[in-house]
């Protein structure tokens, strides 16, 4: 489901005009090219409009420090004007912009892609109720300085990089708090998973940790290693078919990344597919 099927009207109207806005704590910029990027924010002496990552840094920072001068300022001019008259229009006051921003808990920028005249930032946030959320931002030169543009809103091909996925199943069996998080699911949602007879597929949607170690990964499906169909990455998430026979089947995943404390630890994953 789209995230803008799960939204009311008014919010809907609010957060296509904020496509950008989803942010984090901290001081540092963002890095060219390396994907993913954290995105921290700024103050308005430290902004700088040299390339579009830095741009939506100095956007997000903005935001979450209610300056909508300087907000303004990171738009081009006619999105800036777009984006009064549509609040305006809406009877919506365009400080509730900031309030976005209280229910994000870590934002990434996670591709970088040249789209048209502009270049299109894929952006990932992960909410403090554990839902997380995928949209598209685009940024445009205007004079020397790169600025989030609203003129390609309409297009349909930004659809493929906009995306909602409720609270994922963490696979259990260790600290919730953090190792958990390493590995987790929107499909399946549960540790036992029981299918109509007959199946021989099944569509495993997989996310992966912030700071994951991909060379730790390993995967088992029926004592079969078939680590090989998974590219796992910080912050990244794929969906892998995997080949079931009749009856009971079962996938062992496994990753390393850090605790909260610094230290090392491996989520251990294990889930089952019944097959009648």
């Amino acid at each position: 489901m789209k995230m803008i099927e799960t939204i009311g009207i008014k919010c809907t109207i609010l957060f296509e005009l904020c496509l950008s806005v989803f942010l984090v704590l901290g001081t540092s910029y963002a890095e060219e090219g390396k994907c993913p990027m954290k995105v921290e924010i700024i103050n308005k002496d430290q902004a700088k409009y040299d390339t579009p990552e830095n741009a939506f840094v100095a956007l997000c920072s903005a935001l979450i420090k209610e300056d909508l001068e300087w907000s303004d300022e990171t738009l081009t001019e006619e999105s800036a004007e777009e984006q009064k008259r549509l609040f305006k229009e809406a009877g919506i006051d365009r400080r509730k912009i900031f309030e976005i921003e209280k229910h994000v808990k870590d934002t990434f920028i996670i591709n970088k892609i040249d789209y048209k005249d502009a270049v299109l930032l894929v952006i990932k946030y992960y909410v403090k109720d554990g839902t997380i959320m995928k949209i598209p931002a685009t940024f445009v030169k205007e004079g020397e300085k790169w600025k989030s543009t609203n003129k390609f809103a309409a297009d349909e091909e930004l659809q493929d990089y906009m995306d909602f996925f409720p609270v994922l199943f963490d696979g259990k069996g260790q600290r919730p708090a953090d190792v958990n998080t390493f590995l987790s699911y929107a499909n399946p949602l549960q540790m036992k998973t029981e299918l109509p007879m007959g199946t021989t597929k099944f569509l495993l949607h997989i996310f992966y940790g912030q700071t994951i170690d991909p060379a730790t990964f390993k995967a088992e499906l029926n004592r079969q290693d078939i680590s090989a169909q998974f590219e796992p990455k910080p912050v990244g998430d794929q969906v892998v078919e995997l080949n079931l026979k009749k009856g009971r089947n079962v996938l062992l995943v496994s990753i390393q990344d850090k605790r909260k404390d610094g230290k090392t630890a491996k989520d251990i994953d294990r889930l089952v597919f019944i097959v009648p």
